[in-house]
């Protein structure tokens, strides 16, 4: 089997690269050290036997680490209840501010309505990075803020 353009992955015993198909051509491929087909096994070993080899260089991995990843991953999917968020601002000594803000005319009425109106609070929304801006909170903080809130139960 063909193939070209290896790059590590961000996780380890997997190698991104493009193998040559007989119909369609160039195509995407990721070799695995553990892949359940014997064919992903072979071309991982491959690649690495032709790298010892100096035969090829197989490209270092450009991106997020795991860490980073996780943290991306963690700010693109937590969602609190309006109780959790609520609650965690309590706890964390904001709630009385961000009342003060929300029955502030100056604070924009989307944002008001919003924080009236929503159920739920996700942590990239508009309405929380307005908000955490105007408490002048960092991205860190409003990390904590929802790690805590996704543990309070009602």
């Amino acid at each position: 089997m063909n193939y070209r353009n290896p790059t590590y992955t961000r996780n380890e015993g997997e190698i991104n690269c493009e193998v040559e198909h007989e119909k369609f051509g160039w195509i995407p491929f990721t070799a695995r050290f553990d892949d359940s087909e014997e064919v992903g096994r072979a071309l991982y070993n491959r690649i690495l036997q032709d790298k010892n080899a100096r035969k090829i260089e197989v490209a270092p991995y450009v991106g997020l680490s795991n860490e980073e990843y996780e943290l991306q991953h963690f700010r693109e999917t937590a969602t609190v209840s309006e109780f959790q968020a609520k609650q965690a601002l309590d706890d964390f000594g904001y709630l009385d501010r961000v009342e003060a803000l929300m029955a502030d005319p100056e604070t924009p009425k989307r944002t008001r309505r919003a924080w009236q109106l929503a159920r739920e609070y996700r942590r990239l929304s508009p309405t929380v990075l307005e908000i955490a801006e105007l408490l002048m909170l960092t991205e860190e903080q409003l990390d904590e803020l929802f790690k805590h809130a996704l543990i309070i139960e009602a």
